[in-house]
């Protein structure tokens, strides 16, 4: 496969992945927790835009991840659970980064590892979500 194609999988594997995220972003910052006199202000607007990057970037990832180890397979023959944990991890490795330096930052030797792993946790099941999701995609029949 030549690299020129590689890259454009790639790159429509990102920009799906960010499409598929920025609804979640909304969905997250207009949680009912905040307070219901909040105005929506240009960090929330801001915050918005955090989540397509995101997505572009674990898309990225993902298909980076998939076309190295599966780059013998073809789409017919990639198990959807495999698809799944590559896209589980893809959207987890940036998280845990995140995590890390968070906790190595923290001078509390409490640090609320709960919560941490629940963001993990619901990283990578929008992760293998959207990897099957790729994967439905990438399998429909072409029109001709």
């Amino acid at each position: 496969m030549s690299l020129r194609r590689r890259l454009r999988g790639v790159i429509g594997t990102a920009l799906f992945w960010s499409v598929i995220w920025l609804p979640i972003g909304a969905i997250l910052l207009s949680w009912p927790a905040r307070q219901p006199t909040d105005v929506v202000y240009t960090s929330s607007l801001v915050d918005l835009v955090f989540f397509p990057v995101f997505g572009f970037l674990s898309g990225s990832l993902f298909s980076l991840l998939v076309s190295w180890t599966e780059r013998n397979r073809s789409l017919d023959d990639l198990s959807l659970a495999r698809v799944a944990a590559w896209g589980a991890i893809g959207c987890v490795i940036i998280p845990l980064l995140f995590v890390i330096i968070d906790y190595r930052q923290s001078m509390d030797f409490r640090y609320d590892w709960t919560f941490a792993l629940a963001f993990l946790g619901v990283c990578a099941g929008l992760g293998a979500l959207c990897a099957v999701l790729t994967l439905a995609l990438a399998r429909r029949p072409t029109r001709t």
